[in-house]
């Protein structure tokens, strides 16, 4: 993330734009719901599967629903990192 200091106002903008559209996301109760509610049903069915495909295909979905959620958050901290940077910045009178 060292190279985000060194970043023009252009992606610094970016990064915080597209961290406050993740951070409303994570925020979204309905959306979080929907995820947990897709997670806990194909933990389950994984557990009862007979199949082992089956099991593996569920298996992989759980892992998407908690990848999508890391994501999400990684980019709500690079926008949180940006908005930290810019406002240092502005403070100094740098761009």
């Amino acid at each position: 993330m060292s190279n985000v200091n060194f970043a023009p106002d252009g992606i610094l903008d970016t990064a915080i734009y597209t961290g406050e559209e993740a951070r409303q996301l994570l925020n979204n109760p309905t959306l979080l719901k929907a995820l947990d509610e897709i997670e806990q049903t194909a933990t389950n069915e994984m557990v009862e599967a007979l199949n082992p495909d089956v099991r593996e295909q569920k298996w992989h979905l759980t892992r998407a629903v908690r990848e999508l959620k890391k994501k999400l958050l990684a980019i709500q901290n690079a926008g949180t990192a940006a908005e930290t940077i810019k406002s240092k910045r502005a403070k100094n009178g740098q761009k």
